[in-house]
């Protein structure tokens, strides 16, 4: 079932480069040169709502999912407790350590999909917000 909900929010965010992009001679002079351009019927609120559902669907939503899954991790991993025959408070001290050193993994993780998308959804939303 998740494989199919992936591919669905895949197809649905890249569902408008089918739609509303095309090939188009830049120079008339050499009509075989062309550039895959967007072609929305009303241009500037086409690539506006283009680059929001982009946005959300791409970066945000993802951001979101990663989060909580790993949010869901780390209280599984805080909660558990490893049965042993002895009261060790050393035991307890390696168990303590473990648990940090995973939880400090998720977050690492979470933020370095964060950071190594951002600059691309910055570039993207510049490009389309800041005009020629």
């Amino acid at each position: 079932m998740m494989i199919i909900i992936i591919w669905f929010i895949a197809l649905t965010a890249t569902s408008p480069w089918l739609l509303f992009f095309d090939l188009v001679s830049i120079y008339k002079d050499e009509p075989d040169l062309k550039l895959c351009l967007e072609m929305w019927p009303r241009p500037q609120d086409g690539s506006l709502f283009f680059l929001i559902g982009n946005l959300m669907l791409c970066y945000v939503l993802p951001m979101i999912l990663i989060s909580l899954c790993y949010i869901l991790i780390w209280i599984k991993v805080w909660r558990r407790h490893i049965p042993s025959d002895t009261k060790d408070d050393q035991m307890e001290r390696l168990q303590q350590k473990s648990k940090v050193k995973v939880v400090k993994m998720l977050i690492v993780v979470v933020i370095l999909f964060v950071l190594s998308w951002l600059p691309l959804y910055i570039i993207f939303a510049r490009i389309k917000l800041g005009g020629n």
